[in-house]
């Protein structure tokens, strides 16, 4: 069948053929045994979850054999001509498993040459509420995927396939069903490639540093302020690139920035996308309650800036640490114990006096120097240059006079998300994070509730490799650091049903705050 929906004035076109024709059912049962019978291997990414066998070419079982021959002299054949499409006798075929908790992601299927997708469903009685669904999305005007407006349910001994082109965007929804497996045989026959449009690399969307003043002392753990603590962080960040800071903001403030996500009705969220990109909602910025905008504040100002630098031994926005560190090992070693303690968050309160060696060395300010330049520490100017360097900075345009010539930088973006069953990011060659060096920093709130199990936990990998280089696991009033250059590539995993199981109707969500500074 073809199925052509015209929806706000944006038409699109997605052709699929589905079939179901009787058969030898005694046939079709050796062939499900012997598929079972094969090997299948964990496929796991951004993208999607599932388990499939290597390409049944390869395999020697008859019943699998017989039926690769029947798509290649008779289907293969049938195909070329309804779709008048020149394939040639290339075929992509292997045996995809579906359990609990399995997905596939938004995606066009597109790789150099193949043409006409298929699946061929070997699933028991099967019903919309198990999931696994084959959703099919309308475009919108930029040709990204917009809203689902079909729903395909599996069907034992049924057969469909589409064409492959830069708007056949599909997903297969989450298996909920815990009872049964989606078993199909799936794969792409291959003829001449179609014309892809050229990849545009998005924009890097920073903003304006804010001119409000917020004290740190205010807002951040004691513990982080001082100076032994600041140093075995340097030293922990410098030989891993990243670290975990519990307990980071004042408990009092923490629990009600908690309390307005939560409860507050008059919060604008805005779901943000597309689908090929990622599913999550962003707080709109002027519905900020005044608990959030003063935490967002905080951690988009100089001080701020000052801060993280002198924390991570990077440059900040233009701003560089408060003293640099020279480490020895032995001494690092001696402490090895009582940092790990520190920057694991084993017992640290709001309050906690920690006594570390104090033996190692710092430079540019003393240690009461550097404490009391953190106190007094005011935005957006600051006029001691041994801890600013230039850095791509703009006039205030809401000012006037004199105050317009005060230099605010853009070296920053994020803000306050949201995240729920079904919510995930997806790695996406056009992101302008694959070309920066970047500092991510994220916290989370009211994700008591959440378990491993549930997905929502950020991955970092190598470029063009699929080993989890970290992952970053949500956890309240955690502060989360992580200096990313240009191979390394993140992603949120899809979060599944098991989270929305787990809590109830209410508290069925969690927030962050998300930031990502440059230099």
């Amino acid at each position: 069948m073809s199925s052509k929906r015209k929806e706000n004035t944006e038409e699109t076109d997605f052709s699929l053929r589905r079939t179901k024709k009787s058969a030898d059912t005694d046939a079709i049962d050796v062939l499900c045994n012997q598929l079972r019978k094969l090997e299948f291997f964990t496929k796991s990414n951004d993208l999607y979850s599932f388990k499939q066998t290597s390409d049944l070419k390869i395999s020697s079982l008859s019943h699998v054999q017989s039926f690769r021959n029947l798509l290649l002299h008779q289907v293969l054949p049938w195909v070329r001509e309804i779709t008048a499409i020149p394939l040639d006798n290339t075929i992509d075929l292997t045996c995809s498993k579906y359990e609990y908790g399995d997905v596939l992601l938004c995606h066009d299927d597109e790789l150099e040459r193949r043409r006409i997708a298929f699946i061929y469903y070997l699933v028991p009685e099967w019903s919309t509420e198990d999931g696994g669904t084959l959703d099919l999305f309308t475009i919108d005007e930029h040709g990204d995927p917009d809203v689902i407006f079909k729903s395909l349910t599996p069907k034992w001994n049924s057969f469909i396939f589409f064409e492959v082109n830069p708007v056949s965007f599909h997903q297969v929804s989450e298996v909920i069903t815990s009872t049964k497996k989606r078993l199909s045989i799936n794969g792409w026959f291959h003829g001449p490639p179609l014309d892809r449009p050229k990849l545009q690399k998005l924009p890097s969307s920073r903003i304006l540093e804010s001119a409000n003043t917020i004290p740190l002392e205010e807002w951040i753990n004691p513990t982080y302020l001082k100076i032994e603590t600041q140093i075995q962080i340097r030293k922990q960040f410098e030989k891993y690139s990243e670290i975990q800071l519990p307990n980071f903001l004042n408990t009092e403030k923490f629990n009600a920035i908690c309390s307005q996500l939560r409860n507050n009705s008059n919060l604008v969220w805005y779901n943000e996308g597309p689908a090929t990109k990622c599913r999550m909602d962003l707080l709109k910025f002027s519905t900020f309650p005044p608990i959030a905008r003063n935490c967002f504040d905080l951690f988009n100002s100089e001080r701020f800036y000052i801060f993280l630098a002198t924390l991570t031994g990077l440059i900040i926005g233009g701003c560089k640490p408060l003293f640099s560190v020279e480490t020895d090992s032995s001494e690092y070693s001696e402490n090895e114990e009582l940092i790990g303690d520190i920057l694991t968050g084993s017992d640290i309160s709001d309050n906690e006096d920690l006594s570390l060696n104090e033996s190692e060395n710092y430079e540019i300010f003393a240690k009461k120097d550097i404490e009391k330049t953190l106190s007094n520490i005011s935005s957006p100017s600051l006029n001691n240059q041994s801890v600013q360097q230039d850095c791509n900075q703009v006039e205030d345009p809401t000012a006037s006079g004199n105050d317009r010539r005060t230099p605010f930088r853009r070296c920053c973006h994020g803000g306050f998300r949201r995240w729920k069953h079904k919510y995930y990011t997806l790695i996406r060659d056009s992101d302008p994070e694959n070309t920066e060096l970047g500092l991510d920093i994220v916290t989370f709130f009211c994700s008591s509730a959440w378990k491993t199990e549930c997905g929502g936990t950020t991955v970092y990998l190598a470029k063009n490799e699929d080993e989890e280089l970290l992952t970053i696991r949500p956890a309240d009033n955690t502060l989360s650091l992580v200096y990313r250059d240009t191979d390394t590539i993140k992603f949120v995993k899809y979060i599944n049903h098991r989270f929305q199981a787990i809590v109830d109707d209410q508290d069925s969500s969690f927030f962050d705050l998300a930031m990502t500074y440059y230099e």
